[in-house]
């Protein structure tokens, strides 16, 4: 049977609010605890970790006209296994995309 506790904590701060810029920025992080790292079926063969979690991106809007903009988002995804450090994985990307609002709204 596996056990899988998990705790996330979401920090969420946009600066279109704050400074009426088209940015914004999301953070986040979390705690597991992974009672069967291994996913072995034998009991002698399963082995426990606890994995911390931080992520986060940052977004920013530029308007290109009235009815269409380009969106430019950074993303940061970090997670650290405490005993198995092996498994520890950091995630960089960058991600852009073109809108359209095809009506108002």
């Amino acid at each position: 049977m596996k056990k899988y506790f998990s705790v996330l904590l979401l920090f969420s701060f946009s600066a279109a609010t704050i400074a009426a810029t088209p940015s914004s920025i999301d953070l986040s992080a979390g705690y597991t605890y992974d009672d069967n790292v291994t996913r072995a079926g034998r009991d002698n063969d399963i082995e426990k970790d606890n994995i911390l979690n931080i992520d986060g991106s940052a977004a920013y809007v530029f308007p290109v006209n009235n009815i269409s903009f380009f969106k430019l988002e950074g993303t940061l995804e970090i997670n650290q296994y405490l005993d198995y450090s092996k498994l520890s994985n950091t995630r960089i990307g960058v991600h852009g995309s073109y809108h359209i609002r095809p009506g108002t709204g």
